[in-house]
Protein backbone atom coordinates (compact mmCIF):
# COMPACT_ATOMS: atom_id res chain seq x y z
CA UNK A 1 0.00 0.00 0.00
CA UNK A 2 2.71 2.19 1.00
CA UNK A 3 4.55 1.46 -1.87
CA UNK A 4 1.87 2.33 -4.33
CA UNK A 5 1.40 5.45 -2.26
CA UNK A 6 4.43 6.55 -2.94
CA UNK A 7 3.98 5.63 -6.65
CA UNK A 8 1.20 8.06 -7.23
CA UNK A 9 -1.73 6.09 -5.71
CA UNK A 10 -4.09 8.50 -3.79
CA UNK A 11 -5.51 6.91 -0.83
CA UNK A 12 -5.47 6.64 3.28
CA UNK A 13 -4.96 4.02 5.73
CA UNK A 14 -7.00 3.75 8.51
CA UNK A 15 -5.99 1.58 11.50
CA UNK A 16 -8.84 0.62 13.45
CA UNK A 17 -9.66 0.69 17.54
CA UNK A 18 -11.58 -2.21 19.38
CA UNK A 19 -14.43 -1.92 17.29
CA UNK A 20 -17.47 -2.65 19.57
CA UNK A 21 -21.13 -2.62 19.70
CA UNK A 22 -22.95 -0.32 17.97
CA UNK A 23 -23.62 3.09 20.32
CA UNK A 24 -27.11 3.54 17.96
CA UNK A 25 -28.68 0.05 19.40
CA UNK A 26 -26.07 -1.86 21.19
CA UNK A 27 -26.07 -4.75 18.35
CA UNK A 28 -22.59 -6.45 17.53
CA UNK A 29 -21.08 -8.50 15.31
CA UNK A 30 -22.67 -11.88 13.84
CA UNK A 31 -19.04 -13.53 14.79
CA UNK A 32 -19.56 -12.03 18.34
CA UNK A 33 -17.63 -15.90 19.53
CA UNK A 34 -14.55 -15.12 18.10
CA UNK A 35 -13.88 -11.94 19.24
CA UNK A 36 -11.23 -11.78 21.52
CA UNK A 37 -11.98 -8.83 23.61
CA UNK A 38 -15.51 -10.01 24.21
CA UNK A 39 -13.72 -13.20 25.66
CA UNK A 40 -12.41 -11.19 28.08
CA UNK A 41 -15.02 -9.39 29.50
CA UNK A 42 -17.73 -12.68 29.33
CA UNK A 43 -14.10 -14.22 31.17
CA UNK A 44 -14.08 -11.92 33.89
CA UNK A 45 -17.94 -12.03 34.44
CA UNK A 46 -18.16 -15.49 35.27
CA UNK A 47 -14.79 -15.53 37.01
CA UNK A 48 -16.40 -12.93 39.26
CA UNK A 49 -12.63 -11.71 39.92
CA UNK A 50 -10.18 -9.25 38.67
CA UNK A 51 -6.23 -8.60 39.67
CA UNK A 52 -5.19 -5.96 41.27
CA UNK A 53 -2.49 -5.02 38.82
CA UNK A 54 -5.23 -4.47 36.22
CA UNK A 55 -7.14 -1.97 38.08
CA UNK A 56 -4.76 1.44 36.83
CA UNK A 57 -5.12 0.16 33.05
CA UNK A 58 -8.09 1.27 30.57
CA UNK A 59 -10.57 -0.41 28.30
CA UNK A 60 -11.08 0.90 24.81
CA UNK A 61 -14.86 0.64 23.21
CA UNK A 62 -15.24 1.79 19.65
CA UNK A 63 -18.52 1.48 18.74
CA UNK A 64 -18.52 0.10 15.02
CA UNK A 65 -21.27 2.98 14.21
CA UNK A 66 -19.36 5.54 15.50
CA UNK A 67 -16.22 4.22 13.56
CA UNK A 68 -18.01 4.26 10.37
CA UNK A 69 -18.80 8.57 10.74
CA UNK A 70 -14.97 8.87 11.62
CA UNK A 71 -14.14 6.44 8.77
CA UNK A 72 -17.03 8.64 6.61
CA UNK A 73 -15.28 12.19 8.15
CA UNK A 74 -12.08 11.63 6.98
CA UNK A 75 -13.04 10.62 3.64
CA UNK A 76 -15.49 13.06 2.69
CA UNK A 77 -12.60 15.54 3.79
CA UNK A 78 -9.87 13.52 1.60
CA UNK A 79 -5.76 14.79 1.70
CA UNK A 80 -2.73 12.97 0.31
CA UNK A 81 -1.06 15.57 2.73
CA UNK A 82 -2.43 13.37 5.86
CA UNK A 83 -2.16 9.69 5.13
CA UNK A 84 -2.57 7.33 8.19
CA UNK A 85 -5.11 7.73 10.81
CA UNK A 86 -5.97 5.88 13.78
CA UNK A 87 -9.56 5.27 13.95
CA UNK A 88 -10.20 4.29 17.84
CA UNK A 89 -12.22 6.03 20.54
CA UNK A 90 -10.27 8.41 22.73
CA UNK A 91 -12.61 7.98 25.46
CA UNK A 92 -11.16 5.23 27.00
CA UNK A 93 -12.85 3.62 30.48
CA UNK A 94 -10.38 2.39 33.46
CA UNK A 95 -10.89 -0.17 34.92
CA UNK A 96 -11.82 0.73 38.66
CA UNK A 97 -14.93 2.68 36.49
CA UNK A 98 -15.92 -0.19 34.21
CA UNK A 99 -16.26 -2.43 37.69
CA UNK A 100 -19.01 0.27 39.47
CA UNK A 101 -20.54 -0.18 35.89
CA UNK A 102 -20.96 -3.98 35.74
CA UNK A 103 -22.08 -3.92 39.47
CA UNK A 104 -25.08 -1.36 38.84
CA UNK A 105 -25.89 -3.71 36.25
CA UNK A 106 -25.98 -7.01 38.55
CA UNK A 107 -22.15 -8.25 38.01
CA UNK A 108 -20.35 -8.85 41.18
CA UNK A 109 -16.45 -8.53 40.41
CA UNK A 110 -14.27 -8.81 43.39
CA UNK A 111 -10.35 -7.18 43.11
CA UNK A 112 -7.94 -9.59 44.33
CA UNK A 113 -4.30 -9.92 44.30
CA UNK A 114 -2.36 -11.33 41.34
CA UNK A 115 -1.53 -14.51 42.86
CA UNK A 116 -5.17 -15.23 43.79
CA UNK A 117 -6.84 -14.41 40.07
CA UNK A 118 -4.15 -17.34 38.66
CA UNK A 119 -4.71 -19.83 41.76
CA UNK A 120 -8.73 -18.89 40.95
CA UNK A 121 -8.10 -18.80 37.19
CA UNK A 122 -6.02 -22.51 37.46
CA UNK A 123 -9.11 -23.74 39.44
CA UNK A 124 -11.80 -23.45 36.66
CA UNK A 125 -9.71 -25.41 34.55
CA UNK A 126 -10.49 -28.44 37.10
CA UNK A 127 -14.03 -27.95 37.03
CA UNK A 128 -15.55 -29.59 34.10
CA UNK A 129 -18.67 -26.52 34.44
CA UNK A 130 -16.02 -23.58 34.26
CA UNK A 131 -12.80 -24.90 32.73
CA UNK A 132 -13.60 -23.00 28.96
CA UNK A 133 -12.85 -19.78 31.28
CA UNK A 134 -9.20 -20.44 31.63
CA UNK A 135 -9.31 -20.61 27.65
CA UNK A 136 -10.70 -16.63 27.23
CA UNK A 137 -7.26 -15.80 29.06
CA UNK A 138 -4.44 -18.72 28.17
CA UNK A 139 -2.81 -16.41 25.00
CA UNK A 140 -2.47 -13.34 28.03
CA UNK A 141 -0.98 -15.36 30.80
CA UNK A 142 2.63 -14.91 31.00
CA UNK A 143 5.42 -17.44 32.29
CA UNK A 144 3.63 -17.22 36.63
CA UNK A 145 0.46 -17.18 35.16
CA UNK A 146 -0.37 -13.48 35.47
CA UNK A 147 -2.44 -11.56 32.90
CA UNK A 148 -0.25 -9.26 31.20
CA UNK A 149 -1.38 -6.51 28.91
CA UNK A 150 1.81 -4.49 28.69
CA UNK A 151 3.13 -3.85 25.79
CA UNK A 152 6.03 -1.89 24.12
CA UNK A 153 3.33 -0.70 21.38
CA UNK A 154 1.96 2.64 22.69
CA UNK A 155 -0.60 4.21 19.48
CA UNK A 156 -1.16 7.84 19.77
CA UNK A 157 -4.45 9.16 18.53
CA UNK A 158 -3.88 12.92 19.20
CA UNK A 159 -2.93 13.67 15.64
CA UNK A 160 -6.19 11.66 14.27
CA UNK A 161 -8.70 12.94 17.19
CA UNK A 162 -7.48 16.79 16.56
CA UNK A 163 -8.17 16.24 12.70
CA UNK A 164 -11.65 14.85 13.08
CA UNK A 165 -12.34 17.59 15.60
CA UNK A 166 -11.97 20.13 12.88
CA UNK A 167 -13.98 18.43 10.67
CA UNK A 168 -17.22 18.25 12.92
CA UNK A 169 -16.23 14.68 14.56
CA UNK A 170 -15.85 13.77 18.50
CA UNK A 171 -16.19 10.52 20.14
CA UNK A 172 -19.13 10.26 22.21
CA UNK A 173 -18.21 9.34 26.29
CA UNK A 174 -18.25 5.24 27.14
CA UNK A 175 -20.83 5.92 30.11
CA UNK A 176 -23.20 4.01 31.88
CA UNK A 177 -25.74 3.86 29.32
CA UNK A 178 -23.36 2.35 27.07
CA UNK A 179 -21.70 -0.60 28.95
CA UNK A 180 -25.80 -1.43 29.98
CA UNK A 181 -26.58 -1.46 25.93
CA UNK A 182 -23.45 -3.92 25.71
CA UNK A 183 -24.43 -5.75 28.30
CA UNK A 184 -27.83 -6.20 27.57
CA UNK A 185 -27.46 -7.29 24.01
CA UNK A 186 -25.27 -10.16 25.12
CA UNK A 187 -27.47 -11.26 27.22
CA UNK A 188 -30.77 -10.62 24.96
CA UNK A 189 -29.08 -13.85 22.35
CA UNK A 190 -27.84 -15.99 25.39
CA UNK A 191 -23.73 -15.00 25.62
CA UNK A 192 -24.36 -13.69 28.88
CA UNK A 193 -26.35 -14.48 32.34
CA UNK A 194 -28.44 -12.28 33.64
CA UNK A 195 -25.96 -12.15 36.98
CA UNK A 196 -23.17 -14.27 38.64
CA UNK A 197 -24.20 -13.27 42.08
Amino acid sequence: MYDAMAKGLKANVMRMGNLTNRLSDGRFQKNYESNAFLKRVKGVIELGVLPDNLLGHYVEFTPVDEAAKAIMTITRSFSDKQTVFHINSTKVVYMDQLLKHLSAIGYSVKVVPENEFSMILRKTAKESNTKHILEMFINDLDDNDHLNYESNIHIDNEFTAQYLKKLGFEWTNIDFDYIKKYIDWFISIGFLSRNHY
